[in-house]
């Protein structure tokens, strides 16, 4: 049964090769059809996609941005060393230009160069929307907001000077002074929702930063801003000198940074990195496998099976409808090593065989008896490995998981349908003087086959040892390890972008951006039925009964939870019942103070004579005038009377509508004074207690590091307000103390030509708010830090009735997936693991072999983790899932090494020349897949993208570690466990 593939292949070699050319035409229509349909939408590098699309946090950022109008940016920082900086007319014009240039991009698809040369550029991306029918329809749009870019031209400016408050464009033209680009500059810094953030606090750098709805054209915008800041840039002369300075003495530059910048530029390198470095480890791998074999027609054998598996898995995935994410580009390089194992297994031990004189069919299929069996059991825990990335719960990995998975499986099918109905192809005439079994050993890795035999036969106790030493040394180095990830990191030292990351925050605020969001929450329960009366409130609120109240001013709406729980909800309406009910307690009242209440009906003089008060004012007044009677006109509504001692004389309307305010009023009164948690629903983030609780959560923000640079929310703009209107008295650069005074602020800071920039930090409702946070780094660790400070504050600090916060933005995003891959990463290493250990119980039939296949693997996870956390590397996402690729080729030694022992043992029934003749050809096999993939995967240390790079490096070390542990552990334990392991029938 195990042979019947086999033979089928070596049978009608032509027709298995037909099937494979056909099924790989069909794969090349699945994605020519992809990209046919929907070519913008292979690739993807957005962090989003890391979570889940219903994933909370993911859904909140969403929420927030739209709520909000937020957008991603990407940043240009113009760099100048001089005296002033930027702040020189020359610069600033530039900077202008610069600008409207991109602005222009509105109407036109191409910018010119320097050169005078067109650059065109498409910069509209796809968008889903619903369509009147409530049914998804693709549109395209522009994919820069051309109303919200960020540029000394296009913000707007708060200025109190003149003892008026003017609120206009900071720059609408370059100064053409040095004095104006001083005046330019002293603005900036006057204005906190500025100062550091436009332009740095020294002057040396200013920035223009352009919001995009679609990271997808952040590369290609850069490239146009690269182009423009060149044109602008270069003919400018500073200090007498070129702005660029002399290849001597460097002065200025350009930089663009942002994280949608470095995601898109990474998903156009990666396809270039894989180009180059894909073919590079294929060439090397080829090259050893010639010096091995010498024959450039049996080894060509192992490459193409490795391209037919690769190809056909990523056109699978493509075809399928999925995106090629960072993780799924590396699908290739993971596939490779593991679609050549099993090829150069089969060549080796027909290298070693063929020379027996058998013939070539004989020898293949008496290969293939004894290796389909360990063939088979490595890819199939090879795929356990990979499949269990669907634990993770992170989509990219679980795709990764499942198709790499796929991969294996697709070469394991090749290497027993493929290779030997190629082989056979081939012809007897490709192997002669093929095999070299009678002096393998006398060859290099046959040299070093027995030393290692040596090492593990003499010292046995000495390995054991020193096995044990290295798992005690790896637990210290695992827990040195730190979780973390930066996409401006993914790319080398030096890289521009790296430089361009650098240079930003070391003098602005930060370029990397984090929210937190304040939102009010509660709304007035739905009771058609049930509501209380103003009398029913007094009382709940007498008995004490009452926990919280929310009140709408307004809607003369008070609800909340009593003390048993319960929701309540009262309704006080404007009506005769409550004009009665007020009037009967006003009149009582009245006299307390033995003052009368007559009805009578006002007449017309008395509007014309009398002064009209305010019912607030009323009481004041009667205390100090000597009136022993009031009028009052029940049908007019008015309440009137005259003192003419003082000659004073007034009237106050005393409407249904005025009535229920009056009530209303009383009934928070009546609430104030009790132990009731209470809270404003009416435009909730004007009250003076909400705000300033955001002032306390921004000062426990900012705390006393450098991580968040700055922050930017609607507390800056009041206390700008508040400020100039005020003289610039620092003393009044402050929060408004009442929610009037906050109305005030908000109506003067919408009077310039952009009313609606203000609602980027606060809703039209003003039921939420945010602070904008700008980090210095975009590291995880970083960002986590700062949460955790906030949160442990709130905690401490409970936030107002009705409030609720929570994070949102992108590097806010980045730390919940790693915490995410963590988590799953664990879970899915423990279940391969677990997995693999009950999978080759199995296969042996041996409890005992099962835990000594493991040993090998256990090590080098442990070591490659050590070594994580030794070197100081940040535990990312490629290093995560480099553990299953641990588990697959580990394991594959390890079911190498004991098959085939066991196997020979049969025969022999002696240790000794057991072990002797697994360090013959089977351990050859081992050395030549360890050294063959470890150095072919070299090219990737010269990698310019630092993931790939990490996978070359790692790849380098598992190959080494598991090849070469498995061929000293496992003989050395089969030495001190030979009776139990291999006893004598």
């Amino acid at each position: 049964m195990k042979t019947f593939l086999i033979k089928f292949a070596m049978q009608k070699p032509k027709l298995v090769i037909a099937l494979i050319i056909l099924f790989t035409l069909l794969t090349g229509m699945l994605v020519g059809n992809r990209i046919i349909t929907n070519p913008s939408g292979i690739i993807d590098t957005d962090a989003e996609n890391m979570l889940d699309k219903k994933e909370h946090v993911r859904v909140f950022h969403k929420m927030t941005k739209d709520k909000f109008a937020l957008f991603d940016m990407v940043a240009m920082g113009i760099y100048h060393p001089g005296e002033n900086g930027v702040f020189t007319p020359e610069i600033l014009q530039a900077v202008n230009d610069i600008t409207n240039e991109i602005l222009a991009l509105k109407d036109n698809s191409y910018v010119i160069d320097a050169k005078g040369d067109t650059f065109f550029v498409d910069l509209s991306s796809e968008f889903e929307v619903l369509d009147d029918n409530n049914e998804t329809e693709t549109v395209i749009r522009h994919g820069i907001i051309f109303e919200d870019m960020m540029a000394l031209n296009q913000i707007e400016d708060i200025n109190g000077e003149t003892g008026e408050l003017v609120i206009k464009t900071l720059m609408s033209e370059a100064p053409t002074t040095h004095e104006g680009a001083m005046d330019i500059k002293r603005r900036i810094d006057l204005n906190p929702l500025l100062n550091n953030k436009i332009a740095s606090t020294d002057g040396k750098v200013v920035g223009i930063y352009v919001p995009v709805n679609s990271k997808k054209i952040s590369y290609d915008l850069s490239q146009v801003m690269n182009i423009l800041a060149e044109k602008y840039l270069t003919d400018i002369q500073v200090d007498g000198m070129p702005f660029f300075g002399t290849e001597e003495a460097q002065q200025g530059e350009y930089i663009v940074a942002g994280i949608p910048v470095a995601q898109d530029t990474f998903g156009k390198y990666m396809f270039e990195q894989m180009g180059v470095s894909a073919p590079l480890a294929g060439l090397v791998i080829f090259i050893l496998l010639f010096v091995f074999f010498r024959r450039v027609k049996v080894i060509i054998a192992p490459m193409v099976l490795a391209i037919l598996a690769i190809s056909w898995t990523m056109a699978l995935l493509i075809g399928a409808g999925y995106t090629v994410h960072i993780m799924s580009s590396m699908i290739p390089i993971f596939l490779f090593p593991i679609a050549v194992l099993n090829s150069i297994h089969v060549i080796s031990s027909i290298h070693k065989r063929y020379a027996e004189g058998a013939g070539l069919e004989a020898t293949i299929l008496m290969t293939y008896e004894s290796l389909f069996v360990p063939i088979l059991f490595t890819s199939i825990t090879t795929v356990v490995g990979f499949v269990s990335l669907i634990l993770t719960f992170i989509p990219p990995v679980q795709i990764f998981g499942i198709f790499v998975a796929i991969g294996v499986a697709l070469s394991w099918l090749l290497s027993v349908t493929f290779l030997p109905a190629y082989l056979v192809l081939v012809g007897e005439k490709t192997f002669e003087d093929f095999g070299h079994a009678e002096d393998s050993e006398h060859h290099l890795l046959g040299k070093i086959g027995r030393v290692l035999q040596k090492i593990s036969q003499n010292y046995s106790k000495s390995v054991i040892v020193v096995t044990v030493i290295l798992f005690i040394v790896s637990v210290i180095g695992i827990s040195q390890i730190e979780i973390n990830d930066n996409p401006v990191k993914w790319f080398k030292p030096g890289h521009p972008l790296r430089h361009a990351d650098e240079l930003m925050n070391e003098h602005v605020s930060g370029t990397y951006m984090a929210n937190i969001v304040f939102t009010f929450t509660s709304q007035a329960p739905e009771l058609t039925e049930g509501a209380i009366t103003f009398a029913e409130l007094m009382q709940l609120a007498e008995k004490n009964e009452i926990n919280t109240a929310f009140y709408h001013r307004p809607d003369g709406l008070i609800w909340g939870e009593l003390v048993n729980g319960t929701e309540y909800l009262a309704m006080i309406e404007a009506s005769e019942e409550l004009s009665d009910t007020f009037m009967g307690d006003f009149q009582k009242e009245l006299q307390k103070q033995k003052i009368t209440l007559v009805r009578r009906a006002a007449s017309d003089a008395i509007f014309e004579t009398y002064d009209e008060i305010e019912y607030a004012d009323l009481s004041e007044i009667l205390q100090d005038s000597n009136m022993r009677r009031l009028y009052f006109d029940a049908e007019n509504q008015i309440l009137f009377g005259q003192d003419k001692q003082n000659d004073i004389s007034w009237y106050v309307e005393i409407s249904e509508d005025v009535v229920m305010a009056i009530m209303f009023n009383e009934a928070l009164a009546n609430l104030k004074q009790r132990p009731i948690k209470l809270a404003d629903a009416h435009e909730p983030f004007k009250s003076p207690e909400l705000l300033n609780y955001m002032q306390i959560v921004e000062k426990a923000t900012l705390g006393d590091t450098t991580t968040v640079g700055s922050i930017a929310s609607i507390l800056d703009i009041l206390r700008k307000v508040s400020w100039e209107l005020r003289n610039r008295d620092d003393e009044y650069f402050r929060l408004p103390l009442t929610k009037s005074e906050t109305g005030q602020y908000i109506f003067l800071a919408k009077g310039g030509e952009s009313p609606d920039d203000l609602h980027k930090f606060i809703t039209r409702d003003y039921d939420a708010a945010h602070l904008w946070l700008q980090l210095s780094t975009g590291d995880n660790k970083a960002m986590e830090e700062v949460v955790a400070r906030v949160n442990n504050f709130i905690a401490e600090n409970e936030p107002p009735l009705g409030i609720e916060i929570d994070w949102a933005g992108l590097n806010y995003i980045n730390t919940v997936w790693q915490q995410k891959m963590v988590g799953g990463m664990a879970n899915s290493l423990i279940g391969a693991y677990i997995t693999v250990f009950l999978m080759v119980t199995m296969l042996f039939r041996s409890l005992r072999w099962g835990l000594i296949a493991m040993i090998p693997i256990t090590l080098t996870i442990a070591l490659i983790y050590a070594m994580i956390g030794f070197f100081g590397k940040p535990y990312d996402m490629p290093i995560a899932v480099l553990s299953s690729l641990t588990l697959g080729l580990s394991i594959d030694f390890g079911i190498h090494y004991i098959e085939r022992s066991r196997l020979l043992h049969k025969s022999t029934r002696d240790f000794k020349t057991t072990i002797g003749l697994v360090f013959g050809e089977p351990a050859t096999a081992m050395l030549q897949n360890t050294i063959a993939i470890a150095i072919g995967f070299v090219p990737l240390f010269f990698a310019d993208l630092v993931p790939y790079l990490t996978v070359g490096a790692f790849f380098f070390a598992i190959m080494l570690i598991s090849g070469f542990s498995t061929l000293i552990i496992l003989p050395a334990i089969s030495n001190l466990l030979q009776n139990k392991l291999y006893p004598v029938e």
